[in-house]
């Protein structure tokens, strides 16, 4: 008889009085000139926005959450333009693999854009642009969404 492995969510559930719990994590931010880009490609999918272009960063982060298993958490609002990171891991990914899943998405998020358009965007971003960064999160004072377990992204 073979071994059944299943997969299995898990969540951390920060308790009252915890104190401080410093933990060592590595912060990528989602590009900020890649955010007008891709703004620009979906302006052009999307004109009927009044001018207004939301990268849709929610397929990115799908295909990421199934191809990237060392995340441990990824920022649904990270192409906005105020949020500061975009993938949170304790160790960083390669950014070459990283890249490589971007330029899927774009080709498939964005295959109804002008291919000068989409031409122009990928001979702009490169790997390099993807920097992880050295971050301690004291998980202790982290944010509590409504399924009550840790969120670090208000604490970065």
């Amino acid at each position: 008889m073979t071994e059944q492995k299943t997969i299995t969510a898990v969540a951390f559930e920060p308790g009252n009085g915890l104190g401080e719990l410093p933990l060592n994590f590595q912060m990528l931010p989602f590009p900020k000139t890649w955010k007008a880009l891709f703004g620009d490609l979906q302006r052009e999918v999307a004109p009927n926005r009044n001018g207004y272009a939301a990268v849709p960063i929610w397929s990115l982060n799908s295909a990421l959450r199934a191809l990237a298993p060392d995340l441990v958490t990824i920022n649904k609002w990270a192409a906005g333009y105020k949020a500061e990171h975009w993938l949170v891991a304790k160790r960083p990914s390669h950014t070459e693999a990283l890249f490589l899943i971007v330029r899927a998405w774009m080709d498939a998020e964005f295959q109804r854009a002008a291919t000068a358009s989409r031409e122009k965007v990928l001979g702009a971003i490169q790997a390099d642009d993807l920097v992880w960064q050295d971050e301690v999160v004291d998980i202790a004072k982290a944010g509590k969404p409504p399924n009550g377990t840790g969120d670090p992204h208000p604490l970065t």
